[in-house]
C-alpha cells in the first residue's frame, strides 16, 4: 500500500508547483512580450540581477551596510547602468535593424524611442517614404 503524505504537505506542495509555474509562465510571457514588440531578445536582466546582489554583499562585507539598507544605494546604481547598457545596445540594435531590413515597424521603434528621448525628428519620413507634415504649432 502507497504510503501518502499528510494532507497540509499535499497542499504545500501543490501550492508550490502552481507558483513555480506561474513563475515560468510570467517569465515566458514578458520574453515573448519584448521579442514581439522588439524583435530582439534580451537576457541581461538576470545578469544584471546576480550582478546586483554581489554589489550587496560587497557592501555589507566591507561597510556593514546593511542589505535592506544598501538598497538605497543599489537601485539608483543599478538603474544607470541598464540605461547606459540601454542606450549603448539595444538602440544601436535597433538602429542596425532599421538600415539592414527596412522594416517599417523598426523605424516606428527608432522613432517612439527617440521621441521617449525627447528628441523628436519632424523630418523623419513615413513608413511609405513620404516625410510626414511639421506641425510648428
Amino acid at each position: 500500500m502507497i504510503d501518502l503524505p499528510p494532507p497540509q504537505i499535499l497542499l504545500q506542495l501543490s501550492l508550490n508547483g502552481a507558483l513555480g509555474g506561474a513563475m515560468y509562465g510570467v517569465a515566458a510571457v514578458g520574453l515573448s512580450l519584448i521579442f514581439g514588440t522588439m524583435r530582439l531578445i534580451f537576457l541581461a536582466q538576470g545578469a544584471m540581477i546576480i550582478l546586483a546582489a554581489y554589489f550587496v554583499r560587497g557592501l555589507f562585507q566591507n561597510f556593514g551596510i546593511d542589505p535592506f539598507l544598501s538598497l538605497v544605494i543599489v537601485v539608483p546604481v543599478g538603474l544607470a547602468a541598464g540605461f547606459d547598457k540601454n542606450a549603448e545596445v539595444v538602440d544601436a540594435m535597433l538602429n542596425q535593424a532599421f538600415t539592414e531590413t527596412g522594416d517599417e515597424f523598426a523605424e516606428v521603434r527608432v522613432a517612439q524611442r527617440g521621441s521617449a528621448d525627447g528628441q523628436h525628428d519632424t523630418d523623419a519620413p513615413a513608413a511609405d517614404g513620404k516625410k510626414l507634415p511639421r506641425s510648428d504649432g
